[in-house]
């Protein structure tokens, strides 16, 4: 298993990004360019690329953005996909909702809380930028945070 996070710069003055890679072996098990989220520092981009390469090491068959999860995760979401939608799995509750801007690229947030924040897209700079991305974000907090996974989420 290897991590690789790099920046890159763009064109016209815009602020860098930041990109990863997941590797297992010669197979790339996951790339940061598959999932329409910004990482606002090399740490947010570490952050989620470390989260991907436990589930990895761990034997979790990741599933790309538009997906849907692993069954065990038993995810299901209500509410309009589009805007506000939210879902729950055990006492786990997910809300992605769309906050300004066009739908595909526009600010979306995540958050997943179990009797308090586990994750919140305002805490870190993860900023999904579809509705789809929003959703696979909690998806993947969720799924790492199921009873009985030792992955520590943010």
């Amino acid at each position: 298993m290897a991590v690789e996070v790099w920046q890159y710069a763009r064109p016209k003055g815009r602020s860098p990004r930041w990109d990863f890679r997941v590797t297992h072996g010669d197979a790339v098990a996951f790339e940061s360019a598959w999932v329409a989220i910004r990482y606002s520092a090399r740490e947010d981009a570490s952050w989620l690329a470390g989260l991907i390469d436990l589930l990895v090491a761990c034997g979790t068959l990741l599933w790309r953005p538009g997906h849907p999860a692993p069954t065990s995760a038993g995810m299901r979401w209500d509410g309009d996909l589009d805007d506000d939608c939210w879902a729950t799995v055990g006492d786990m509750h997910a809300h992605a909702e769309h906050l300004h801007g066009p739908r595909r690229g526009g600010a979306w947030y995540s958050s997943v809380s179990r009797s308090g924040r586990l994750f919140h897209t305002a805490d870190c700079g993860v900023q999904p930028r579809s509705g789809v991305a929003a959703r696979w974000l909690c998806e993947l907090v969720m799924y790492s945070a199921l009873p009985g996974d030792a992955i520590n989420v943010r």
